[in-house]
């Protein structure tokens, strides 16, 4: 997806451009589900410290713990979404730019691209671009693997509903086979009960 490219303003780092390829075994449906509960990020993203949703569920507000040691506070807001397939975010905060998400589908699950061209106004990060770059790639990397057992837990809770219901149903009927064998059972004694009190000869099943 092609973006703007974000222009540094007085006392700004010169712009960082990452773009990173995340290959989940999912579909991008699901993959998109994961993504757009942006409150879930802490739950399953490393470093995500924390993710709040504001206003009408458009914008968010996150802290990230960078492998250095050093916290980020910015907020993302949604410019325009193509569900499941992409994205475009804006940044601001310590981080300024845009981002976007696209998400391809194929045979081996889902190949998302997630690019960022931001600025920052913390002279440390722009005075150490390669240490920054790599601490941006380890949260990403950490992300990936976040995602693809987040998407792996909605697949399994997904299918419990089904195979409950199925496990249910299994049970159920053994139950009405022992009740109904129970109550068939109960009358064949009490007749042959009857007869035998009556002096009448016992009935043999059609059969016997």
């Amino acid at each position: 997806m092609a973006h703007r490219h974000t222009l540094a303003r007085q006392g700004e780092s010169a712009p960082f451009h990452f773009e990173t390829t995340w290959r989940v075994p999912a579909e991008a449906e699901q993959v998109w589900r994961v993504l757009s509960d942006v409150s879930s990020w802490p739950d399953w993203w490393p470093g995500m410290r924390t993710a709040r949703m504001r206003g009408s569920g458009d914008r968010a507000s996150l802290m990230v713990q960078s492998p250095l040691g050093y916290r980020l506070r910015f907020a993302i807001a949604l410019l325009s979404s193509e569900p499941p397939t992409s994205a475009e975010l804006t940044v601001d905060g310590d981080l300024r730019g845009e981002g976007s998400f696209t998400a391809h589908q194929d045979a081996d699950g889902t190949r998302l691209t997630i690019t960022w061209c931001v600025v920052t106004r913390r002279r440390l990060i722009g005075a150490v671009r390669p240490v920054a770059t790599w601490a941006h790639d380890a949260v990403m990397a950490a992300g990936q693997r976040g995602l693809r057992r987040a998407c792996e837990r909605s697949s399994n809770r997904s299918r419990l509903p089904a195979s409950g219901a199925a496990v249910s149903s299994k049970v159920l009927g053994g139950v009405l086979v022992l009740v109904s064998g129970g109550l068939i059972g109960g009358r064949l004694l009490r007749a042959r009960r009857e007869r035998a009190a009556a002096g009448q000869p016992e009935e043999l099943p059609v059969g016997a």
